[in-house]
Parts: structure tokens; C-alpha cells; sequence
């Protein structure tokens, strides 16, 4: 279970959410800015923030299960993040061109 959770944060929700980002783009419902859609593609493949544990352990909910499955989407971000920023960097080269000339 916490593997697929981990698969869904950090494999599919970039996937869906690169998709959302570039099609908002594409429709003017985001600024042609190269930073703004890389920090837009980025915030998808981020892992579950720490507040996730925080709301389980004041609600006293599962703490140690969101303990666990934030831990594993931490390591496994390691292997994830990197693919999705090259790929981010590509996206946002392709789409604005070399905005550093």
C-alpha cells in the first residue's frame, strides 16, 4: 500500500499535473513566464509536505502510518525528482525557447 501510494504522489500526479500546467498554458490561463511553469511542473513532483503529519498527530489520526508513508516518498523522491526536473527544464526550453541570450 505504501508503495503505490508513493507511485501515485510521485509517478502519476507529476504525469497528470505537467498535463494541467501545459494545457493551462496553452489556453492563456497562465502567464508565458519560464519560471512561473517551472515552479508550476515542479510543485507536482514534490513529495507530501511535513503539514500531512502534522494534522495526523494533532488529530491523533494514523500518525504512524503517514509517518511511514512520507519517509518512503522522501526516499523514493531521491529516484524520481531528478527524471522530472531534466524532463521540467526540457518542457520549459521547449515551450519559451533560451530566455539566458
Amino acid at each position: 500500500m505504501v508503495a503505490g501510494i508513493a507511485a501515485c504522489r510521485l509517478l502519476i500526479l507529476p504525469a497528470v499535473g505537467a498535463l494541467l500546467v501545459l494545457g493551462a498554458l496553452q489556453l492563456g490561463f497562465s502567464p508565458p513566464d519560464p519560471i512561473f511553469l517551472l515552479v508550476m511542473l515542479i510543485h507536482h513532483t514534490a513529495p507530501s509536505a511535513v503539514n500531512v503529519h502534522t494534522m495526523a498527530s494533532v488529530l491523533r489520526n494514523h500518525e504512524r502510518e503517514v509517518s511511514v508513508v512520507l519517509f518512503y516518498q522522501y526516499i523514493a523522491s531521491i529516484v524520481t525528482l531528478p527524471p522530472f526536473l531534466m524532463a521540467f527544464l526540457y518542457l520549459s526550453m521547449r515551450t519559451f525557447g533560451d530566455v539566458s541570450r
